[in-house]
């Protein structure tokens, strides 16, 4: 579970994007252009791409930390 605060604490710099740019495959690709377009559309307000971040947990999960904890799910409402 990745808490959708995280997509807020992000920083998408220019360097980043670079770097997404230069490694070249479809993936890497892809979600460059998912910051561009999302910090177009923006106009200089914050960008939170909470789907984003689940697409880079599944190709880079070696840039994440994180712990095993149990979750308890409600359904009864």
């Amino acid at each position: 579970m990745v808490p959708l605060d995280l997509s807020q604490t992000v920083p998408i710099t220019s360097e980043i994007q670079q770097k997404m740019r230069a490694i070249g495959s479809p993936l890497s690709l892809t979600m460059s252009q998912l910051w561009d377009n999302a910090s177009a559309k923006a106009n200089g307000k914050p960008v939170n791409i909470h789907y984003a971040i689940g697409v880079l947990y599944i190709w880079r999960p070696d840039l994440f930390k994180g712990r095993q904890l149990r979750v308890d799910v409600e359904t009864a409402s």
